[in-house]
């Protein structure tokens, strides 16, 4: 149940990183394209063209991280919790006969 919290907690923080490489190639090429306004790019600029095209590796990596550690933790927090009780034990009243060498009776218990 611990691993599967600990994975749930951080799985939105892998999924917030992908997102965030998203806007960051997003950025990236709307750069090259104000640079490059005819969408061709010089060779010596090729550099600039791979840093924008490793966002998207960074992105699928912890978009599928962060899917993964969600699939995989909620079932081990749910497997892992344990079953609540059914409730207090219901009301329950005793007659108990007693003898002893002087008397004898019966005995009255109630346990709520």
């Amino acid at each position: 149940m611990v691993i599967g919290i600990i994975l749930a907690s951080v799985a939105p923080l892998a999924l917030l990183g992908s997102v965030s490489a998203v806007n960051e190639q997003v950025d990236c090429d709307k750069a090259l394209e104000d640079h490059y306004p005819n969408h061709i790019v010089p060779s010596y600029e090729s550099a600039a063209v791979a840093r924008c095209d490793e966002y998207t590796t960074t992105a699928w990596a912890l978009g599928i991280a962060g899917g993964a550690m969600l699939v995989v933790g909620v079932p081990l927090i749910i497997y892992g919790a344990k079953p609540m009780p059914a409730g207090p034990p219901p009301a329950q009243a005793r007659l108990q006969p007693w003898a002893s060498p002087t008397g004898g009776g019966l005995n009255v218990r109630l346990d709520l």
